[in-house]
């Protein structure tokens, strides 16, 4: 079917306009209820166009922010249908909206972007004066690396004296830098941070702590700075642009959080007036984040005056206590989360975690706060077993890139923002201090860990016993792809007798699991494929191939084999974390500590109608789903922006791809 997209006037399909005429029309709609509820009036206000606009305002400012946003679909492709749904919209100015227009009464103001160089104008005007007077101006522009901006004037006024006055003022820049870096171990001073010259720039702390605070807790927007000692005090200052200095505001009280809750010890801010605060359990286990309003000049921090917070589940914690290590905030509105595990033996999950929430914490605690991939830092990088010093990855953004510092080399490292996330060396040996800590300013840091295929849902599997220890309650029949599939069993005893609840993203791979899928449970005994702790089998009405599994959390000694009724298949990765494929068998690595995650794709030498999958699960087992296809069945929907809309209906006589997705379960 054909899709319309309206295209007579190209130069609108920019985000500022798009938003624009999405303010407009919501402004419109808004006045027409107002007017509807005080003069009982009938003008439309059709609540499908509110929340269509709605959710391509919210698309429009992330891919703003991040052009990778939702990439499979352009600003054109959003373009036709917000030009469409806002046609016709009057600005407040009573002048028809147009492409380049600018509302009379609405300064939009994009988000900041930071790049490695900038433009400095230098203007430098002359004036001369005699017994015949002439005026010559020239204006030139050098180009610099640095942060801040110089403006020179020089007037020079001639006559028969030779009198001459030259006066030169210096102007900062009208946003305060981004990086920022502090020596834990020193108080009074603070440094402006030049992450492509590494270099500082020193400034006065006034009315600091009287003695080294020895934590990583601070955080600043573009007027504000933070400094917390991570017991009782959270120090607030005024950032001064146009001398780029400090002015000291309050001390802000925290209260006590014990007996079971370590004191705040890490700090971001979402705005001038709300900030994020982390600490941990005392006793062991979770880890907490929250935020407080901050708004009132007599504000005080409690562990009960919160206005969202809750405990996360980072990584399994193994009931030993975790530390909070540094808190991130990001131009999209979502939150990392670092911290670190200590165990008194050595172990495979001692180390640093990395974590994205996407969005503002939700304030009921009923409402899902969507956890995005978790990255073990020491995958890829560690400590030496002598260093004793503070082991705290500082995470930070600027110019689209995730940075990190390791504090016992003083390198920097860059974490890939697509599955798998990987962490690469981008500078080394830069000589500060295990006690210098870096941080962005609010505004600063505009990165996501982006999804695998965030526009797949993939298909849960039915749970085939009834409880753990109940009987068998197969063959159950389920819709995937437009098709009715049948799942069975004949050795059920390895899975458990509950789905596994709501759906989640992956860690390293980054996948989404669907919810209420299949789980299968561990079971002791033999850790041979030739004796499997279970198996499952899906019968297709239709021949289908290249079926994709998504599996993950597996560990080492959870491993599955494939069979079909039409072969031998062979298995082909479209991505993987500790996992590896041999022949129609899937394994799982030695190092995965739980994190064995992949999307493989089963190919047989023909289409098949019934496909078998049988597993060990001599690690501690996890959760199965079906991926999506690359070429489906039947096509309900054209597109999956939101909200979706249904177009057409397509039948396709055989498929050609399938997937399946696996997640492991911890003790």
């Amino acid at each position: 079917m054909l899709s319309p997209r309206l295209t007579n006037c190209p130069e609108c399909a920019n985000i500022p306009s798009l938003l624009r005429k999405i303010d407009c029309k919501l402004a419109e709609l808004g006045n027409n209820l107002y007017n509807n509820i005080s003069y009982m009036l009938n003008k439309p206000v059709p609540g499908g166009d509110i929340l269509q606009l709605i959710g391509y305002r919210r698309i429009l400012q992330y891919k703003y922010i991040n052009p990778n946003y939702a990439h499979l679909y352009s600003v054109n492709m959003i373009a036709s249908r917000v030009i469409r749904l806002t046609a016709g919209c009057v600005s407040r100015c009573n002048e028809p909206e147009r492409c380049l227009e600018v509302p009379c009464d609405i300064t939009i103001v994009p988000n900041p972007t930071t790049t490695s160089t900038s433009t400095l104008p230098i203007t430098t005007t002359t004036t001369s004066s005699s017994s015949s007077t002439s005026t010559t101006t020239s204006t030139s522009s050098t180009s610099t690396t640095t942060s801040s901006s110089s403006t020179s004037t020089t007037t020079s006024t001639s006559s028969t004296s030779s009198t001459t006055t030259t006066t030169t003022t210096l102007v900062f820049p009208s946003a305060s830098p981004c990086v920022w870096t502090r020596d834990i171990d020193v108080v009074g001073s603070i440094d402006v941070y030049d992450v492509v010259t590494n270099t500082t720039v020193s400034i006065s702390v006034p009315n600091d702590f009287a003695t080294p605070t020895g934590i990583t807790m601070q955080a600043s927007t573009n007027n504000k700075l933070w400094i917390g000692d991570g017991l009782n005090t959270i120090k607030e200052w005024n950032i001064m642009q146009e001398t780029l200095s400090l002015s000291f505001v309050r001390n802000i009280t925290v209260g006590n959080f014990g007996p079971n809750r370590t004191q705040p010890n890490a700090i971001a801010a979402i705005n001038d007036t709300n900030i994020y605060l982390g600490n941990s359990s005392s006793t062991g286990g979770s880890v907490y984040v929250g935020y407080w309003d901050i708004s009132s000049p007599t504000a005080t921090i409690s562990s009960s005056n919160f206005v969202a917070q809750r405990p996360l589940g980072i990584t399994n914690t193994y009931g030993v206590i975790s530390e909070v290590t540094g808190l991130t905030y990001t131009n999209s509105g979502s939150l990392f989360v670092s911290i670190r595990q200590n165990f008194n033996t050595a172990s495979d999950n001692v180390g640093n975690y990395i974590t994205e929430y996407y969005g503002i914490m939700p304030i009921s605690n009923f409402v899902t706060w969507q956890k995005g991939p978790t990255i073990k830092v020491q995958n890829t990088i560690d400590f030496t077993l002598g260093y004793t010093g503070r082991k705290a990855f500082d995470l930070f953004g600027w110019n689209n890139k995730i940075y990190l510092n390791n504090p016992e080399t003083s390198n920097f490292y860059q974490i890939d923002q697509n599955a798998t996330y990987g962490i690469s060396l981008l500078t080394s040996g830069l000589g500060y201090s295990d006690t210098q800590t870096f941080w962005a300013s609010t505004g600063c840091s505009n990165i996501d860990l982006v999804p695998y295929a965030p526009n797949c849902t993939p298909t849960a599997l039915p749970v085939l016993r009834d409880g753990s220890s109940g009987p068998y309650i197969g063959p159950i029949s389920f819709n995937y792809s437009g098709m009715t599939v049948q799942a069975s069993s004949t050795n059920f005893f390895g899975m458990l007798g509950q789905p596994s609840g709501v759906g989640y993203i992956t860690n390293c791979t980054g996948m989404y699991m669907a919810e209420n899928t299949v789980v299968f449970n561990r079971i002791n005994g033999t850790c041979s494929l030739d004796t499997p702790a279970y198996n499952y089998t899906l019968t297709f009405p239709t021949p289908v191939n290249n079926l994709p599994f998504r599996l993950s959390i597996c560990d080492f000694g959870d491993d599955f084999r494939f069979t079909t009724n039409s072969g031998t298949p062979s298995i082909s990765i479209n991505t993987a974390c500790f996992m590896t494929v041999s022949g129609n068998d899937i394994i799982t690595g030695l190092a995965s500590g739980g994190g064995g995650s992949g999307e493989f794709v089963i190919t047989a030498p023909s289409d098949f109608t019934e496909i078998t999958f049988s597993g060990t699960n001599c690690g501690f087992g996890g959760p199965v789903s079906l991926g999506c296809f690359d070429n489906p069945v039947v096509t309900t929907s054209t597109t999956t922006l939101f909200p979706p809309t249904t177009t057409t209906t397509t039948t396709i006589a055989g498929v050609n791809t399938v997937f399946t997705y696996f997640e492991g379960i911890t003790p």
